[in-house]
């Protein structure tokens, strides 16, 4: 999960890179090629976080935070309380993410996360009845057998939406 985590972090380093260019390069007149329009390119990095919060969310505090009951490291009702945030916080940002989409090769990653996103939610829901029934069986369960294979596909999908937010950006879409 660290190594997708750094390759979402070196995603987003990429971006800012590519985004800056032309901020950048709008900067020097003497620059050939369009102006980028500062707004745009502030959207642009806004939804990127997000999708970097969204990523976050389900690797940190949805996975981190079964394990750490799991380990009993975490108390049950914290966990909860964790993973209801995690789900609240993803729901917000997926939404304004999915309102903003309009280059179609956005939208086709927008499709697959959205699919691989109604796994991983009905994996974390039943990661929610778990935590409130405090089910330390189903939990090992859960932990050993459903929730990488749950949520992995989620976050390699957003990787790869961020990887295309980034090209759809840089294009000045």
């Amino acid at each position: 999960m660290s190594r997708l985590r750094s390759r979402i972090c070196a995603g987003l380093l990429c971006a800012l890179t590519v985004l800056a260019n032309p901020l950048a390069a709008s900067a020097n007149p003497q620059a050939p090629g369009k102006t980028p329009n500062p707004a745009q390119l502030y959207d642009c990095l806004i939804l990127l976080i997000d999708l970097k919060v969204i990523s976050d969310a389900y690797a940190v505090n949805i996975v981190d935070t079964a394990h750490k009951v799991r380990a009993k490291k975490l108390s049950w009702a914290d966990g909860l309380k964790s993973v209801k945030a995690a789900n609240n916080s993803i729901r917000s940002r997926w939404d304004t993410y999915q309102a903003s989409a309009t280059a179609d090769a956005e939208l086709r990653a927008v499709a697959k996360v959205t699919a691989a996103k109604t796994v991983a939610d009905a994996a974390t829901n039943e990661l929610t009845a778990i935590f409130t029934a405090q089910d330390e069986a189903k939990l090992v369960h859960f932990v050993t057998e459903k929730l990488y294979p749950a949520i992995d596909p989620i976050t390699e999908d957003i990787s790869k939406l961020i990887e295309t937010k980034v090209r759809v950006c840089a294009s000045g879409g």
